[in-house]
């Protein structure tokens, strides 16, 4: 499974990494995310509302959110 690193990155931008991913890779349809902002849940759960990406699972380990995600 792919993994997109965005560990280190603060708001805005691991949103904003996220969005130049999905715009950019059209082969992975279920990719893993690993970022280290806090912030990140709230703005990840908030863009699956506009029914781009479906948040699979979601886990802290080792003070790193790991998110797998699923294109819609």
């Amino acid at each position: 499974m792919y993994e997109l690193n965005l560990e280190g990155l603060s708001c805005p931008k691991p949103l904003y990494e996220l969005q130049k991913f999905l715009l950019s890779d059209t082969r992975n349809d279920k990719f893993k995310v690993v970022c280290t902002d806090p912030n990140s849940i709230d703005d990840f759960e908030s863009f699956c509302e506009f029914g781009v990406i479906k948040i699979l699972s979601t886990s802290k380990i080792d003070n790193k959110l790991h998110f797998v995600i699923e294109k819609v």
